[in-house]
């Protein structure tokens, strides 16, 4: 079997896209690197966290073997997750061209290449980075808008192109080749949710990163607006605005000093998904979105451990606060790749916190 530097226990799959060739990895936890997952499906079952799998969106300037995505798929790994990476089409060895709606259809087929490997949605763990972020949220918001409705909806990716979007469901002609079950569609989940959503470094939106970077800083502003850029633009990824409709416990990673993407979209998507989802089947006794950011603000340093090894939610006590579990770790120093690397303890146990919500 083919092997790759730093990842003894990754095996290289290719699944027939929509595009052409969707290739990735899948990286096995050391103690079941020997173990095929197409005939065991239940290899992760004695992982004693309520995530089994995770499910890994790269950025938009890297592909899945970029150096930080290779250190995160180790420290998931040696925590005992299965990790699914891909390159969407365009990127890495994927065959076609990249655009909003395909990389969302591609992210769905490698879904479902993972729930066909025996990882039920519900013990999947989505992991974006940067666009991948915004990736990681339009799949969860059509999840949850799938289940709201009781029929497949298109995400809602251009307010002002709705009939222009192809409104599909399952890539059932094109089934992932090495997965032995039929394809499945988002409305044969069970009215499952992904386990939870991790976003590193991830924008509000597309028109708003772009308006902050390159619009302000110059004398463009006198002619454009908010709005009308946002019009303009072919490719949206409103992550502020699909946030909302999750139903997923989420933890948000940024570095106060990513010059790539601000650190205040962190912070604002942070504030939506603890202040502005719905009440939807919440963890028992979840802390509060202010009770999370005291607890981490008090902690000595962003490298640290988190004050507590506790996991945030006590299944033997019954809460009141019926929010949906947020967690935003702001990393003091950390550039827009280098949040892992800068505070590897605090993120793992920000990982292990997130991963034991149930």
């Amino acid at each position: 079997a083919k092997t790759f530097p730093g990842l003894p226990n990754a095996r290289f799959i290719s699944l027939d896209g929509h595009a052409g060739a969707l290739n990735g990895w899948v990286i096995s936890p050391p103690s079941s690197s020997e173990l095929g997952l197409s005939s065991n499906p239940t290899a992760a079952s004695n992982i004693p966290l309520s995530v089994k799998a995770v499910l890994y969106f790269h950025g938009n300037g890297c592909n899945r073997a970029s150096y930080h995505h290779v250190e995160k798929y180790t420290l998931l790994t040696s925590m005992g997750f299965h990790v699914f990476a891909f390159d969407y089409r365009g990127f890495g060895d994927s065959e076609g061209w990249p655009d909003e709606e395909g990389l969302l259809e591609d992210a769905e087929t490698m879904l479902q290449f993972v729930t066909g490997q025996g990882f039920h949605l519900n013990e999947t763990m989505f992991w974006g980075h940067s666009l991948g972020g915004a990736v990681a949220i339009q799949l969860a918001s059509k999840i949850s808008n799938t289940h709201a409705s009781g029929k497949e909806q298109a995400v809602d990716i251009n307010d002002n192109r709705k009939d222009e979007m192809q409104r599909y469901s399952s890539p059932s002609s094109r089934s992932p080749s090495l997965s032995s079950s039929s394809s499945l569609g988002l409305d044969n989940y069970d009215y499952q949710q992904p386990h939870s959503i991790v976003l590193e470094s991830t924008f509000t939106s597309l028109p708003d990163l772009i308006w902050q970077k390159y619009i302000i800083p110059l004398p463009f502003e006198a002619f454009l607006s908010p709005k009308s850029l946002d019009q303009l633009l072919k490719h949206r990824f409103r992550s502020l605005k699909q946030i909302k409709s999750t139903r997923s416990p989420v933890l948000i990673l940024h570095g106060t000093e990513d010059g790539v993407i601000p650190h205040t979209h962190g912070a604002a998507l942070a504030d939506a998904a603890a202040n502005q989802r719905p009440v939807w089947n919440s963890p028992p006794c979840s802390p509060s979105f202010d009770a999370v950011q005291s607890e981490l603000s008090s902690s000595p340093s962003p490298s640290s451990p988190l004050p507590s090894s506790e996991p945030h939610s006590n299944p033997n006590k019954t809460c009141s606060n019926e929010k949906i579990y947020t967690e935003f770790l702001s990393v003091d120093g950390a550039g827009h790749n280098t949040v892992v690397e800068r505070a590897w303890e605090a993120v793992r146990s920000a990982i292990s916190h997130l991963a034991a919500q149930s």
